[in-house]
């Protein structure tokens, strides 16, 4: 069915529906297409291209359908007119240790909430996207849909670091990154809730001491393995790091609540782009977790992703996690096409 010029899924492993251009729309990668086969029958496709009449359909009208969708829906504006950052879904801004139950594990997460007061920072409490994502990645595990086991993970804007630790908890091999200032209580977290790798001892004896927290390598029971590393969006030269270096083999990017101005989401679609175009074989798909917050933002964000040929997957809440999901926090199955 259509609403407007926005497509719905039919049960679909093709991915996109006929009417769409495929010289813009790609077919969804390996990782998510168990995904669309369960959970397909409800999931919005996003794409330019043309409608059913031949028409091409710009990136900004396409996003604001989505946007129409999302905001204007029986239930009524998710947000409910309501966009602060000061969020209590599922987190506590107000302690400075959070605590969260993932893979039948307490999890404990120290906040720095104090540091919201300054204009910009974001990425020092726990967000609802890490908490609805990480729980939606467990179900999707314990189900059997997918397996993160060795799965090799890059996520950008990492923040307190929970959603990291998750991922490594389900057996991912996980380079987590941040923005200088956020590196410490990253690292703090990571090293609060998983083993230092064996490896870390090895440079112990060779070089006498770690430099750097960057320098450490941590582990868990599952296998899973864990990296903590600075990566600026507005600093292409952080790309370089060579533990980030995409051409090294990720199999998917992830980010959790990274939308809440226009200059960050605008860096950060590119910074994505960039990223997810620099695979060894192909384009990295990518998984985003947002909580909405004004239809501004939002609709720059799916604007910017379609100008760069992006086929945006929107799940339905049907495919979270029972006990973490809510309308106001979607999640985006992302894949570039590649560039003409």
């Amino acid at each position: 069915m259509n609403i407007g010029k926005i497509a719905f899924a039919k049960p679909c492993m093709a991915g996109v529906v006929e009417s769409l251009d495929k010289g813009i729309a790609v077919e969804p990668p390996t990782l998510f297409r168990a995904l669309l086969e369960k959970y397909g029958v409800n999931t919005t496709i996003i794409v330019s291209g043309t409608d059913e009449g031949g028409e091409i359909v710009s990136s900004e009208d396409r996003a604001g359908e989505e946007v129409v969708d999302l905001y204007y829906s029986e239930d009524g504006d998710p947000t409910r007119g309501f966009a602060s950052q000061h969020s209590t879904l599922y987190v506590n801004h107000k302690v400075t240790e959070a605590t969260f139950e993932a893979c039948g594990t307490q999890v404990r997460v120290n906040q720095t909430p104090e540091h919201l007061r300054h204009k910009g920072v974001t990425g020092c409490v726990v967000w609802n996207g890490a908490v609805v994502l990480g729980a939606a990645l467990e179900h999707w595990c314990t189900n059997g849909t997918i397996t993160l086991a060795k799965t090799r993970v890059l996520e950008l804007g990492a923040g307190s670091g929970l959603l990291a630790v998750t991922m490594g908890l389900l057996g991912a091999y996980v380079v987590t990154t941040e923005q200088v200032e956020r590196l410490a209580l990253l690292s703090q977290n990571v090293a609060k809730n998983a083993s230092p790798h064996p490896s870390n001892q090895r440079r112990l004896k060779e070089k006498g001491r770690l430099s750097s927290f960057q320098e450490s390598v941590y582990s868990f029971q599952s296998g899973g393995e864990l990296r903590v590393r600075e990566l600026d969006w507005f600093d292409v030269a952080t790309y370089q790091d060579p533990d980030i270096d995409p051409r090294e083999g990720f199999d998917v990017v992830v980010a959790t609540d990274v939308i809440y101005n226009e200059e960050v989401t605008v860096q950060f679609v590119s910074a994505l782009a960039t990223i997810c175009s620099q695979g060894s074989d192909s384009m990295i798909p990518a998984i985003i977790t947002l909580e909405l917050r004004t239809q501004e933002i939002h609709l720059v964000f799916i604007k910017r992703l379609l100008s760069e040929r992006a086929t945006l997957w929107r799940l339905p809440q049907t495919a979270m996690a029972g006990d973490a999901h809510a309308a106001i926090i979607v999640t985006y199955l992302v894949a570039f096409a590649e560039k003409p």
